[in-house]
């Protein structure tokens, strides 16, 4: 199947070489993930649950600390509260109108995540995208050399959606087409970071996580 264009990225910077570093510590509440109808959440937790009036407010206390990866927000209109499951038959657990639940894995060795979505799910959630690196320097989508899949420092190609679909980025603008999306947020401090939520919002469901965890890996130089 001859695969069509995604998205071509433009932008001369997405991530740094310390772009977990930046991300961690001075990202905004624009630069973290956010999806309703969703619950993400991992084994620890930062302090012991707090109470705000939005989830921005909520994303805010997990930009305000270093570990923090993940939020979850029950939204003020839930008078019943957002129920979480519990696992292996344990009794689920109700988090209040306002609860703002935020995690991360403190063994730096594991990824462990849990996630929840659906129309059922009424609680707004979401990650840091330092998160999304991937930790094999090079995303799987893009070390397909015989598919002609390119992981460089100036360019890169990759295939995602089953091959449907096709990521090109390039430093060079000029060799972007018209089919390109402008992935960079130029009226963030610091510039180099992407904008997340734009992307997501231009790309078919089964793109968004590839090509956020392919662009948060990236590291864009001459």
């Amino acid at each position: 199947m001859v695969s069509r264009l995604l998205v071509a990225c433009v932008f001369a910077a997405c991530l740094s070489l310390t772009h977990a570093r930046l991300l961690r510590q001075t990202g905004s509440t624009f630069d973290f993930s956010y999806s309703n109808n969703t619950y993400i959440g991992s084994v620890t937790l930062v302090g012991s649950g707090t109470y705000t009036n939005s989830a921005e407010a909520c994303i805010q206390g997990c930009v305000d600390d270093a570990d923090c990866v993940y939020w979850s927000w029950c939204p003020a209109d839930q008078a019943s509260g957002c129920a979480v499951p519990g696992l292996n038959g344990a009794s689920d657990t109700t988090v209040a109108a306002k609860g703002c639940v935020l995690s991360y894995d403190s063994d730096k060795n594991r990824n462990a995540v849990f996630v929840m979505s659906g129309d059922s799910v009424t609680f707004a959630g979401g990650n840091n995208p330092a998160s999304w690196i991937d930790p094999s320097g090079t995303p799987a989508e893009c070390n397909g050399w015989f598919s002609g899949d390119q992981w460089s420092g100036d360019e890169i190609e990759c295939h995602v959606c089953d091959s449907e679909y096709q990521l090109k980025c390039d430093l060079d603008t000029d060799l972007i087409g018209d089919d390109s999306v402008n992935v960079v947020d130029w009226s963030k401090l610091p510039q180099n970071q992407c904008d997340w939520a734009g992307i997501a919002a231009k790309l078919p469901t089964c793109a968004v996580e590839p090509v956020q965890r392919i662009l948060a890996t990236w590291n864009p130089k001459e």
